[in-house]
């Protein structure tokens, strides 16, 4: 199972995703955008639709999970939010910023940081 995470502080630090008690937002940046968003966003692998028109919205503080089954597209829609792949078609929007062909790097600049789950760092070690 994969893990994969965002932030909008720069360097991605504990308490960026902290809540103001009156709104339920962060107390960080612009209340009136979303943090993340995307528009129609598609991705093919041959004729194989991995993404197939995907619109979400995530505001400040807001807990979003990804679910579906093997093969649904969830790996991909990460990938293509985080950069590492480009969409055929559709919009990802940061903080109201057009990301979408934005390289991982400056994407990484702007606060969008993913991390990997890695299960197995020591493979000769058991539990015993």
């Amino acid at each position: 199972m994969a893990s994969s995470s965002w932030c909008s502080s720069s360097p991605c630090l504990p308490g960026s995703w902290e809540q103001s008690a009156s709104s339920g937002r962060s107390s960080r940046g612009r209340s009136d955008v979303r943090l993340l968003t995307t528009e129609r966003l598609k991705k093919y692998f041959g004729e194989t639709r991995a993404v197939d028109g995907v619109d979400f919205s995530v505001d400040r503080g807001e807990v979003l999970a990804l679910i579906g089954a093997n093969g649904a597209g969830k790996t991909t829609l990460v990938n293509l939010i985080s950069g590492l792949i480009q969409p055929d078609a559709g919009r990802i929007l940061f903080e109201g910023a057009d990301v979408t062909s934005l390289p991982v790097g400056g994407r990484i600049r702007m606060g969008i940081a993913r991390s990997f789950q890695l299960v197995n760092l020591f493979d000769q070690l058991t539990a015993l």
